[in-house]
């Protein structure tokens, strides 16, 4: 009798609890095709069945993530602007290839590292930091040494489902030529205006000379 009961409790419950470990295993692998297959009408059923519906559950959620982080890099490498994301203790989460080319930086080697470390600006840390406290969507420009580089930056908080600020994304643009045309075209203008000034001092006083009856 014991021995059939040894027998029994083996069939029953040892060998298919070893199975859903093999299983359960083979899923932490991200093996997705083991399938539980020992059908029983009992809770070790239903627990085979649970763990089946988890795994087809499982590998649909990985796939669909995996769709959709290939579309946000293929947007990031798309933009002609630089994009970097930090978390709530301003540690870089991933920087695009325009942030890359920018700032002379590799987004593997940067992953992890404060933005300070990186990007040794100050004034671009303090901004960062005062939108991490308070949350708000803000922009300004920045100089970075020691190219005289001009930069318009972005930054914009993002949080989770409870409001929590999780951490910021920061868009920037370099218009250091932009800046560049800008003054040169002030100049420009600047320049024409002082031209003028003589010749039109000299007409204005000849006209003058004229009205006040030199004509006659």
């Amino acid at each position: 009798t014991a021995w059939l009961f040894s027998v029994k409790f083996s069939t029953n419950i040892i060998r298919p609890l070893k199975e859903m470990i093999r299983v359960a295993e083979e899923i932490s692998k991200g093996n997705f095709s083991e399938n539980f297959q020992i059908k029983s009408p009992d809770e070790l059923g239903q627990l085979g069945n649970a763990l089946n519906f988890m795994s087809v559950k499982l590998k649909k959620t990985l796939d669909e993530l995996d769709d959709r982080t290939t579309k946000m890099e293929a947007i990031l490498s798309s933009l002609i602007d630089g994009v970097i994301a930090l978390d709530s203790c301003g540690k870089i989460l991933l920087a695009n290839p325009m942030a890359e080319k920018m700032f002379n930086i590799s987004a593997k080697s940067v992953a992890g590292r404060h933005l300070i470390e990186v990007i040794r600006n100050y004034e671009l840390n303090e901004f960062v930091s005062e939108s991490l406290k308070t949350g708000n969507t803000s922009f300004k420009e920045l100089v970075l040494l020691p190219k005289d580089q001009i930069f318009r930056v972005h930054i914009s908080p993002f949080r989770d489902a409870g409001g929590n600020i999780l951490g910021v994304v920061t868009v920037i643009r370099d218009i250091t030529q932009l800046r560049k045309l800008e003054k040169m075209r002030s100049d420009f203008v600047a320049n024409v205006s002082h031209e003028l000034k003589t010749p039109l001092t000299s007409i204005k006083g000849f006209v003058e000379t004229l009205l006040d009856g030199a004509y006659k």
